[in-house]
């Protein structure tokens, strides 16, 4: 497993970082979209940004299933038609 410091915003590019806030004193990660606390407890790594879960398996399922309904819209826009 590697740690990655940053990712891709696939719609707009842009670098994200992970959503660190302090629960009681103990750190912890939250989600992008819906903020739900991911991972509570972190290690030093963690808390400079050297995690590898940005979203929550909720919203990272449906980002998913966007792209892949994206792709495949896409795809048959450039099919030819049939008469």
């Amino acid at each position: 497993m590697t740690l990655k410091r940053v990712l891709y915003n696939p719609m707009t590019n842009k670098k994200l970082k992970p959503i660190i806030k302090f629960n009681h004193g103990r750190g912890a990660i939250l989600c992008h979209k819906c903020r739900r606390i991911i991972k509570e407890n972190l290690t030093l790594n963690e808390f400079r940004g050297m995690v590898e879960n940005l979203f929550c398996l909720e919203c990272a399922t449906e980002l998913v299933m966007n792209i892949f309904k994206k792709i495949k819209n896409d795809t048959e826009s450039n099919l030819p038609r049939k008469s």
